[in-house]
């Protein structure tokens, strides 16, 4: 517990340079206020108890970011792992690899959770805000997360006309357009419609077996619309409509990492792997893609005693993967028989993953209002109901979840500007699997309808969580609080693997102690934050002795650390941004419980595989250290406004599996920008790089008995964009 006592005294530091800057003359140089609603209501984010890292849809769209992952560069304790076409962000280590199985870190887009891991990788379109919560979430949102949550917002529309449209050419021959149009089409009825679409057209790899273009993405398509209806002065309604597309070969495992071999029993042998990273050598060529989207409606009510809002959502899904289980020519794999030199061949599997996904999920909403007449009470309850239908066409199987919660939470200021804040969530939760009988027997052909499903093992769960804390506001508006969570998430089914045994839910016992400061008149923000976390039915994955993928929880954990974020006005033209997080975690139990993947030399290759105890490893994807360092230098000449966005990012890094075996070394990464918007004119111009060290970067590793896995983020990508405002 020593980093807590150490930010505790960074607190008492703060405060005290907080109460000097309150006594210097105003100035006009200030930051701007960040509105936040992570309690349901719109808030100061200095008024916040809770640790939360801000970055706008602008200047994600200004560094040439295109998709979510972009966040982990700007915000510390967060991680943005890929694997399979899906998304699996962790927030301070804790979060979930499971493209299969809802994350610990729940995603929120305008009020609407998103349940599956492969509709998560969502791409940047008309996106306003994104805020990272960290830590447990669950007496003030509609779904439980043990990690944390992402609540998305994208644009409200205008009721005047406006539009922004822009084109866009990078390297691998990328072509990007974005428009977005909002204005009002009557006094009560405003309306927005936005679109996203990009074009790679050559891959950062090839395939050297079939010539193919790899790591490249065909189409990405995403349209949204959004319409706001206020039928009188107390009533708000919210219609919005969302489709995406998405296909190529971006995102499937699909390479061998450095340092480890294919089976030497593969036939036939394979002798070299490709000597650049992002090619590959296989018989398959890897696709993925996906098609989903959804509707949503939301009504608010205000009363004089409380505000009333409801939100009911549909949201579906079609997503397929396919790719080279051994990553290489062969076809078969060589295995040895009493009767040397013959041997029997084996046929390797082509694995096709196919997966439809449709939820539906309805939330209400009571909250204290705003300008309440008991001033030291604020409150929010809840009730939410969430259905979830999985079907896995490649293992004939379907998982259902059906969730009933309520949730609340309360405010209570029983002391002068110090808070008491309580509370509680019940969940309970069903999980209900079913298998076809053509699982058990010969797989049907691609594209066979599959016969109806039968019902089979079911199981709830049920578990009361809470939320404790207190906060204080000092005169100079320094906010310190602490507070203890209790997270979980329900336990479920291996529905790609449906004949093994079901998994159990996991917990996140969380203790934290923050503050949050500005001072020099508001030209100088830092919100801090130390944790200690203890995690328990850790939910993992691991290969079975019969080369299945399995879903299960592992080994116990602890960690502890910090992170903070830090935002400067230098001068009238330049903002400095740093953010920092440090974690040292540890799985702490001696159970022989865990995979091991250990990798062999060139012969035999492959991986040893064998069961043991991780104690004393840390956890998947969680380096001990990162740090983001960034800039926005505004410069104002006769041509033009110049405006000149930098990022720096260190990432000490990580292990990819519990056995720490494989590894993704440290790296450092720049991300820049430079744009000109001509004086008078509508438009602007400018050029964008990212990760302009071209560091190699995994996004993902793992390993199993024939080869090891892994899959790369983008190496250097750079541009010129055309953007115009009307």
């Amino acid at each position: 517990m020593k980093s807590i006592s150490t930010s505790a005294l960074a607190v008492g530091i703060v405060a005290w340079t907080g109460t000097v800057a309150a006594a210097l003359e105003p100035t006009e140089m200030m930051l701007e206020e960040i509105v936040v609603t992570a309690q349901k209501r719109a808030e100061n984010l200095q008024d916040v108890p809770i640790a939360i890292s801000t970055v706008s849809g602008e200047s994600l769209a200004a560094s040439g970011a295109t998709n979510i992952t972009a966040l982990a560069e700007v915000t510390p304790g967060l991680q943005m792992a890929t694997t399979q076409g899906s998304l699996a962000p962790r927030v301070r280590g804790v979060g979930s690899n499971l493209p299969n199985v809802e994350n610990s870190v729940a995603m929120y887009v305008d009020g609407v959770y998103i349940a599956t891991p492969s509709a998560s990788l969502l791409s940047l379109n008309n996106i306003a805000q994104v805020e990272t919560l960290k830590g447990p979430q669950g007496t003030l949102f509609g779904r439980n997360a043990t990690g944390g949550a992402l609540l998305i917002q994208t644009r409200e529309p205008t009721e005047e006309l406006s539009s922004h449209f822009d084109v866009g050419y990078g390297n691998y021959d990328t072509t990007t357009a974005n428009g977005y149009v909002a204005g009002g089409l009557t006094s009560k009825l405003s309306a927005d419609f936005g679109v996203h679409v990009s074009h790679q057209g050559e891959g950062y790899g090839k395939n050297l077996f079939t010539g193919s273009e790899v790591y490249q993405t065909n189409l990405d398509l995403t349209v949204r619309s959004k319409w706001v209806l206020k039928p009188t002065d107390v009533d708000t309604i919210h219609f919005i409509a969302d489709f995406t597309r998405r296909e190529g070969s971006s995102a499937t495992v699909d390479y061998v990492p450095a340092g480890t071999y294919p089976s030497a029993f593969l036939v036939p042998t394979v002798t070299a792997l490709p000597p650049r990273p992002y090619d590959i050598n296989t018989d398959v060529d890897p696709t993925d893609s996906l098609t989903g989207g959804g509707v949503s409606v939301r009504i608010d009510h205000e009363m004089d005693w409380a505000k009333v809002a409801s939100i009911t959502a549909y949201r579906q899904q079609h997503f397929s993967s396919r790719f080279d289980i051994d990553l290489t020519p062969a076809c078969c794999l060589r295995v040895p028989v009493p009767f040397p030199p013959f041997f029997l061949s084996v046929a390797l599997p082509i694995p096709n993953i196919v997966s439809r996904d449709r939820q539906v999920s309805q939330e209400l909403q009571l909250l204290s209002p705003d300008n309440s007449r008991l001033e030291w009470l604020t409150w929010t309850t809840g009730l939410y109901y969430f259905h979830d239908l999985e079907t896995e066409e490649s293992s004939f199987s379907q998982v259902a979840t059906t969730s009933y919660s309520g949730f609340g939470e309360s405010h209570i200021e029983f002391l002068p500007a110090t808070r008491l804040v309580v509370g509680v969530r019940y969940t309970d939760e069903k999980k209900a699997l079913s298998v076809n009988s053509a699982y058990y027997s010969q797989p049907e052909p691609p594209g066979t309808p599959v016969p109806p499903l039968t019902a089979t093992p079911s199981k709830w769960f049920s578990q009361l969580t809470y939320r404790a804390g207190i906060d204080h506001k000092f005169d100079n508006g320094t906010l310190i609080y602490v507070s203890k969570n209790l997270g979980f998430k329900s336990g479920g089914y291996n529905s790609t693997q449906p004949s093994l045994p079901n998994f159990e839910p996991e917990k996140l016992n969380a203790y934290e102690i923050g503050f949050k400061s500005e001072f020099l008149d508001r030209r100088l923000r830092l919100n801090g934050a130390a944790f200690h976390y203890d995690y328990t039915n850790i939910q993992m994955t691991k290969l079975t002795s019969s080369n299945q993928l399995q879903e299960y929880n592992g080994p116990p954990a602890k960690s502890y650390g910090a992170d903070f974020d830090l935002e400067a006005l230098a001068t009238k033209q330049l903002t400095l941004t740093l953010g920092a997080s440090y974690i040292h975690d540890r799985f702490t139990a001696d159970t022989p419980t865990v995979q091991w993947n250990v990798p062999n030399p060139p012969f035999p290759g492959g991986s040893d595989s064998f069961f043991a105890s991780a104690e004393g490893h840390h956890l998947p994807h969680t380096p001990t250290w990162t740090a983001n360092v960034g800039l926005n230098y505004v410069l104002d000449t006769a041509v033009g406004n110049w405006t000149l966005d930098a990022n720096f990012l260190h990432n000490s890094g990580w292990f990819g599996e519990p056995d720490n075996q494989l590894a993704q070394p440290a790296y450092n990464s720049i991300n820049a920008s430079l744009y000109v918007h001509p004086k008078n004119q509508p438009f602007s111009i400018g050029l964008w790089g990212r990760n302009l060290s071209n560091q190699v970067v995994y996004t993902a590793v793992s390993g199993n008995a024939i080869t090891s896995l892994g899959q790369y983020a983008p190496p250097r990508t750079y541009g010129i964009k055309f953007s115009a405002d009307f």
